[in-house]
């Protein structure tokens, strides 16, 4: 997670990947589910930070490469010291709601180039390779609460 030199504070998660537990419905082999913004109800972001970001699950190929699986990655934000949230920016296109300084570029363009990423981005396509396999015991459809 980099500090950058102007004080901004950032970081990647991959929670829009989405582990359904096989309670959910297939996809093409060799796909798996993660969560995207529901642009029909959201409309594109930017988004405020902290809002809530309706999202609808949405099924693609597994990434086959470092570069391909940042586009399953969020950039996270910090605020006021300890607030993280959501803009919108997804790893590969980042920054695109965000003006970053030559200084600030330079710093996070170094972090992204580094090693402990770059194994954090392998770990991602062997997590999306599990979340592919769940396809294998998917229901079929999305059961809620109590059967």
């Amino acid at each position: 997670m980099p500090l950058l030199p102007s004080g901004l504070k950032l970081a990647i998660s991959s929670d829009a990947l989405f582990y359904h537990g096989g309670n959910w419905f297939r996809c093409p082999d060799g796909h798996f589910w993660y969560w995207t913004p529901d642009e029909k109800i959201m409309g594109k972001g930017p988004y405020p930070l902290g809002a809530e970001i309706l999202q609808s699950a949405v099924h693609a190929p597994v990434p086959g490469s470092i570069e391909e699986v940042k586009q399953y990655l969020y950039v996270l934000e910090c605020e006021d010291g300890d607030k993280w949230g959501w803009r919108g920016e997804w790893l590969d296109q980042f920054p695109r709601y965000r003006t970053l300084s030559l200084e600030d570029r330079k710093a996070w363009d170094e972090w992204v180039g580094g090693s402990s990423l770059r194994a954090y981005l392998e770990e991602t396509i062997v997590e999306c390779q599990e979340l592919a396999k769940l396809n294998d015991i998917a229901s079929g459809a999305a059961h809620f609460g109590a059967r």
